[in-house]
């Protein structure tokens, strides 16, 4: 199955809208998400919800997940940055990632209090004014402390391995041409290859290796579009051994060689 990765500006989005089915993907921004109406399937990391309306998702940074409508559906959808000088979503309390709206009419008043958010979010999503990103965020930040004041998840594990691993993942995004092994960042860490590989897959959703080759491909591709380098010294400044191997990952991932790359896009750039 193809994995992409969604690339989106670099802010608070909030809308309210009908959601197409998608392919599986990843993006650096927190999602939360509650259904308006129709039906659909929520897959986050490897389970599959059945997300009917009043439901909420969320979705962790850089974690795997995948939306398939089934019945015409509408959504409350708000991707949250994780910049430093914004809001720093990893600090907050983890979330379940599926909260039934069954559970959350158990619990009183709070239908009504996530619908007066929401609706405030929607307000301001639709009346752009002076600080409105920031009043999104504060918004978000209200409705993800509310809950998880009633929602504790019982996933303990699942935000140390994040925390775990967030180190790993921010210098191979920074840096992806160092010489990286699984053997030499998990002694860095202290840890064992085989206890670092099971985190990996378990928040990332893909291998070490196949991680770090699409970052290289992703690195590549714009060197292939904004440069006159030669595909081998390309190759050579995105970490690949060889011009060869190369060439043969690049088609892999994008079932087209370097060169028809360049010829398909470089002059649209």
């Amino acid at each position: 199955m193809r994995i992409v990765k969604e690339i989106t500006e670099d802010k608070l989005i909030f809308s309210r809208r009908a959601l197409p089915s998608g392919t599986l993907h990843w993006h650096e921004q927190v999602e939360i998400c509650r259904m308006i109406s129709g039906e659909a399937y929520f897959t986050v990391g490897s389970i599959k919800y059945h997300f009917l309306p009043g439901d909420i998702i969320t979705v962790q940074s850089r974690e795997l997940h995948l939306y398939e409508a089934l019945k015409d559906s509408f959504v409350n959808l708000g991707l949250i940055p994780v910049r430093e000088h914004t809001v720093h979503m990893r600090s907050l309390p983890m979330l379940p990632p599926y909260i039934s709206g069954a559970r959350i009419l158990e619990v009183p008043f709070l239908g009504e209090q996530i619908d007066q958010i929401f609706d405030q979010m929607k307000a301001e999503a639709e009346n752009v004014k002076p600080y409105c990103e920031e009043r999104l965020i504060l918004l978000t930040l209200s409705l993800w402390c509310l809950l998880a004041r009633h929602f504790q998840t019982d996933t303990e594990i699942r935000y140390k391995h994040r925390n775990l691993l967030q180190p790993v993942l921010d210098r191979i995004n920074q840096d992806c041409s160092e010489k990286y092994t699984l053997s030499s960042l998990a002694g860095q860490l202290g840890y064992t290859p085989e206890y670092l590989s099971a985190v990996f897959h378990e928040c990332v959703g893909i291998g070490f290796k196949e991680y770090l080759d699409n970052q290289r491909i992703n690195m590549a591709k714009r060197l292939l579009l904004t440069s006159d380098d030669l595909i081998a010294n390309i190759a050579l400044k995105c970490g690949f051994e060889n011009v060869r191997t190369f060439n043969n990952r690049f088609k892999s991932l994008t079932q087209m060689t370097p060169g028809e790359f360049i010829k398909r896009y470089r002059e649209k750039v």
